[in-house]
């Protein structure tokens, strides 16, 4: 696994704590059980959990070749750019 992978991660289960706190507070709160209440929070968390990862990994891979267009379009500008120079300068 990669380093940003890794902390994509680690992102994710802090936050996984954070929401599956409060929306089991408020399913327990609603429902007056806390047997419910844990439950459509875990219910919740799992669900969540796997969609954000694959949300973050998506975004990254496009962003990632997001760069890589700007890259090769900025080499490629370069090389039309130094191909223009040396036909002025040897004219045929």
């Amino acid at each position: 696994m990669k380093i940003s992978q890794k902390i994509q991660l680690l992102k994710t289960i802090s936050w996984t704590v954070i929401s599956a706190t409060v929306t089991t507070l408020i399913g327990w709160t609603v429902t007056g059980s806390l047997v419910i209440g844990l439950s459509v929070g875990i219910a919740d968390r799992v669900i969540k959990t796997v969609l954000y990862y694959i949300h973050e990994r998506v975004w990254h891979k496009k962003y990632k070749a997001a760069k890589v267009e700007a890259k090769e379009a900025l080499i490629n500008s370069d090389s039309e750019a130094s191909a223009d120079s040396e036909s002025v300068a040897d004219p045929k």
